[in-house]
């Protein structure tokens, strides 16, 4: 996935653009991939979405909830959604396996779209507008900012072990921590160095800790991905409009990956008795030459 902005047209590679984020957006995308493909330690190539979800909450604190920026969300995030729900339900009405009208619903899928991966993106909406209602109500101070970070991470750790809520409610839960925490860092912007390397150091603490004791779902992930976040952030690589290219299309390698690898299980049977990395590459690059491929087209550029 990408920083959430307009794609109306293409961008050229600039400056001031974070290029080790592009490149980590690659190996993110490619992490959720094999995540979904079942390979070993998936558990660990899942922390490839948390790295989405602290820029989520790093790019939405810039924001103001004004009705341009929140009409700009709705047709970056939520019309995409309308979008591949359509297709994703159309898939599986092929299949016999889609829900009619009449039928009985589990509404929690309302938030969440016809297949699962779907639930990203109405979660990116309500974060990028909440972030923005409570971005400029008052300043962030170290305190305020370690206070607030310390009692979302324990409040979401907490509610994910005594309750153990299912689907959205759990993506949700331990999806708000990183995101938190990026939005946090984006409110330390102009601050030294150190204090944001603190910051985030408090936040790797407790996400370790909640992983060594309680195995709070997400922690492990939150860990492993606080790292790289930082290095996105304070580690210069030059820009180059490769790395810019394959940033900007990690969002719809992301939305397409299941079909696609659906359709390959159809295409080549044969394909499940190769190893799950074979097929987590297959789908990868097919993923990134189809969403290549909607780009030349500006409407559907808009929903990949």
């Amino acid at each position: 996935m990408t920083a959430i902005s307009d794609r109306s047209a293409p961008r050229p590679a600039t400056n001031n653009r974070l290029a080790l984020y592009d490149a980590l957006k690659c190996v993110a995308a490619f992490g959720v991939i094999m995540f979904h493909a079942g390979v070993d330690h998936k558990d660990v190539w899942l922390s490839g979405m948390f790295l989405f979800l602290f820029f989520l909450g790093y790019h939405a604190a810039t924001g103001r909830a004004t009705s341009d920026y929140v009409t700009g969300r709705f047709r970056r995030l939520i019309v995409p959604w309308f979008f591949w729900c359509s297709i994703y339900w159309g898939l599986y009405a092929v299949r016999g396996e889609a829900w009619m009208p009449f039928e009985p619903i589990d509404w929690s899928w309302v938030l969440i779209g016809t297949n699962v991966h779907l639930w990203f993106l109405p979660f990116a909406f309500g974060a990028c507008v909440l972030l923005a209602c409570v971005s400029h109500l008052w300043t962030w101070t170290l305190t305020r900012v370690l206070a607030s970070l310390v009692v979302v991470f324990v409040l979401c750790g907490a509610a994910l072990l005594v309750f153990a809520p299912k689907v959205p409610t759990s993506q949700w839960l331990f999806s708000w921590p990183v995101c938190w925490l990026g939005f946090l860092v984006a409110k330390l912007k102009g601050w030294d160095r150190k204090v944001v390397t603190v910051v985030m150091a408090v936040g790797l603490a407790i996400a370790c800790i909640a992983f060594v004791l309680w195995e709070v779902p997400g922690a492990l992930q939150t860990a492993i991905a606080i790292p790289f976040c930082w290095f996105a952030l304070f580690v210069k690589i030059p820009s180059s409009e490769w790395l810019a290219f394959m940033g900007e299309r990690t969002m719809g390698i992301y939305l397409i990956h299941p079909a696609v690898n659906a359709a390959l299980y159809m295409v080549v049977p044969q394909l499940r008795q190769s190893p799950d990395l074979v097929i987590g590459v297959s789908v990868f690059a097919l993923s990134l030459i189809l969403v290549s491929l909607m780009w030349r087209l500006p409407i559907l550029r808009s929903v990949a």
